[in-house]
């Protein structure tokens, strides 16, 4: 049987991403490839993968580990944007 060659060469060809990126399928290829956090997303350490911010917080830069509460007297709209005018609505 060769299934412990195949899970062998799969387990040594697998990408481990750095912090702050994540492994995104390139047009559903089974290659992936290490792609910063974009804005409105942050990389959770605990599942190590991006995510996006909960309701109440943004994030505006690409990478982060974390997202930013909204403003003071802002409202979070229910729909999930890079944006912080559009993660955060007055």
């Amino acid at each position: 049987m060769s299934h412990g060659r195949d899970l062998a060469r799969i387990l040594s060809t697998a990408t481990v991403c750095p912090r702050g990126h994540d492994r995104v399928r390139d047009d559903g290829e089974e290659n992936k490839d290490c792609v910063e956090c974009p804005p409105g997303m942050f990389w959770s350490q605990d599942t190590n993968e991006c995510l996006f911010c909960e309701p109440g917080f943004y994030q505006d830069q690409p990478g982060q580990s974390s997202c930013k509460p909204c403003p003071a007297n802002s409202s979070e709209p229910p729909v999930l944007s890079p944006h912080i005018e559009q993660q955060c609505q007055p």
